[in-house]
């Protein structure tokens, strides 16, 4: 029978600590028998009856045929917690059946568990399916199947842009025996036993083994080290804190929205519930959600707002899912990063970002000092308000100017609703200069895919060749073997003090260290610049 085993995290030791964090309530506890040989004080059963109800075959066929009596069918809940010992490290497991799991406290619950240990016991040439999230502003969820095993580099993930986050496959040899076949894993770990207790207390301590001590699970989910999930509660409250402000302001460096589950049936529209008040949208956006919170007369706590999917005719298609399940954000706080995602908070380690800085820093050029772009300043708008304006900034910096061509807002047309933007400025030594203050993670994601459109065009297009050719040739009279290989500089107005690449949102430094990848992939070399704010 297939098992799932969840691991309480570090902090709970013993099955007291773990009973105080799982609730228990309408749950009877069942005593051991004399003649089984377990320890008592490590061991225990729970259960609760669930209510019976109908079998629906023979509620569909009770008017046609002579049935007298309805079948109703007794379920079981139970949940079995145990305590497992591994070189003077104690941890606690659960095995839930009849969807017990419930019953969890998910805070105290090792959220990495299943898919670090699936990760661990799974032979990496026979991976059969994978669950991943990828985290940008428009959030893509990928459940991947092969038909048949194979390696990790068949499902085509992006490092560190493609979040692995469950895992599935056959196991290495050594484990067939030990543990099963085939295992997967996500927050719990899934795995094939036999209907004996003392195996299955075997096969979980064999488990805590492979979770504490093999590392293999790095070779295709390093980010999981990166990540720290937040235990302390006021900690936690301050965070929540600021995202409900974040939601209601959209004023966190990164705020997006994804879906908690893969949906058996693609919902086509969605409810947004608070209390008594509800609207239809078709899509779930921060803009969708700040549009319902504003249409409220009173102040709202985002927890409690409720998200139902729905099919054509409006019936739900999908549980209510809190608020909280959909958000994915980034914020900053006292000098550390926070994520939001899966309704926890994680904390960034400094070793991973650092290692990630690093490794961008040796892949792009600093134009800062070499450009020495004046002030971007902020211009009274028709409100007579002093406001950033990207276009009047490039009109005074790079408009008639000897060195510079002006780009910005020049588009080639390629059809009625596709114009592209070669740049916002170009140089003499053919440096395609890109500009967008950095206001949040999205603004970064659309400067990023300019200069990944362009060189694209560049080295594809001919018609783009040509614009770009004729452009500069107006300007300078130049001979093409003359002109360098082209730089895309990343050019960013930031008041924040430091090092630019330093100071970028984290989701924006690994969407950057994806983009150096596709740009010097093209052949072009990639460079960045950081323009001081008023």
């Amino acid at each position: 029978m297939q098992i799932s085993f969840y691991l309480f995290d570090e902090t709970i030791k013993t099955l007291s600590e773990a009973k105080k964090h799982s609730d228990l309530n309408g749950y009877k506890e069942i005593k051991l028998l004399n003649t089984v040989h377990l320890n008592n004080d490590k061991i225990s059963l729970y259960i609760r009856y669930l209510p019976s109800k109908p079998t629906k075959w023979v509620s569909m066929c009770k008017k046609y045929f002579d049935i007298e009596k309805i079948i109703e069918n007794q379920g079981i809940a139970g949940v079995l917690l145990f305590e497992i010992e591994y070189k003077d490290i104690n941890r606690v497991f659960a095995l839930c059946f009849g969807h017990s799991q419930c019953i969890l406290n998910t805070d105290k619950i090792d959220h990495f568990f299943g898919v670090k240990t699936a990760l661990n016991l799974i032979d990496h040439e026979k991976i059969r399916e994978i669950n991943s999230r990828r985290i940008d502003t428009n959030v893509m969820q990928q459940k991947k199947q092969l038909s048949i095993h194979d390696t990790i580099e068949k499902f085509e993930l992006e490092e560190n842009i493609d979040w692995l986050f469950s895992a599935t496959g056959t196991t290495k040899d050594i484990y067939h025996k030990t543990i099963a076949k085939s295992v997967g894993g996500k927050n719990s770990l899934r795995v094939s036993c036999e209907d004996e207790l003392l195996s299955i207390q075997k096969k979980a301590k064999e488990i805590l083994r492979v979770f504490i001590e093999e590392k293999q699970y790095k070779q295709i989910a390093p980010y999981i080290d990166a990540l720290e999930e937040v235990k302390k509660q006021t900690l936690k409250k301050t965070l929540n804190d600021l995202l409900n402000n974040s939601v209601k302001n959209n004023n966190a460096s990164f705020l997006t929205t994804a879906y908690p589950e893969f949906f058996d049936t693609n919902p086509v529209s969605f409810t947004i519930k608070y209390k008594y008040n509800s609207k239809n949208y078709p899509y779930i956006t921060i803009t969708s959600i700040q549009d319902f919170i504003s249409s409220l007369t009173k102040d709202v706590n985002i927890s409690k707002i409720k998200i139902i999917g729905n099919d054509e005719e409006g019936n739900p298609v999908t549980l209510a899912y809190s608020l909280l399940d959909y958000l994915i954000a980034e914020i900053e706080y006292k000098g550390n990063k926070y994520v939001y995602s899966w309704k926890k908070w994680f904390c960034i380690k400094t070793d991973y970002r650092k290692e990630l800085i690093s490794k961008i820093k040796k892949n792009i050029k600093d134009f800062t000092t070499t450009f020495n772009f004046p002030i971007y300043k902020k211009y009274l708008n028709d409100q007579r308000v002093l406001t950033y304006n990207e276009g009047k900034y490039n009109e005074e910096v790079f408009n008639n100017h000897s060195d510079y061509l002006l780009l910005d807002k020049k588009l080639i047309d390629y059809s009625k609703s596709q114009k592209i933007e070669i740049a916002d400025a170009l140089s003499k030594n053919n440096e395609y200069i890109c500009i967008k203050r950095m206001k949040d993670s999205a603004t970064m994601s659309h400067l990023f895919m300019q200069g990944i459109v362009s060189a694209t065009l560049l080295r594809n297009d001919e018609k783009f060749k040509e614009t770009v050719k004729e452009l500069k040739t107006n300007k300078w009279k130049l001979n093409d073997i003359a002109i360098p290989n082209p730089y895309f500089v990343f050019t960013i107005p930031s008041s924040k003090n430091g090092d630019i690449i330093d100071n970028l949102f984290f989701f924006s430094q690994i969407t950057l260290d994806k983009t150096i990848k596709e740009i010097s992939y093209l052949g072009y070399n990639i460079g960045i610049c950081k323009i001081e704010c008023e």
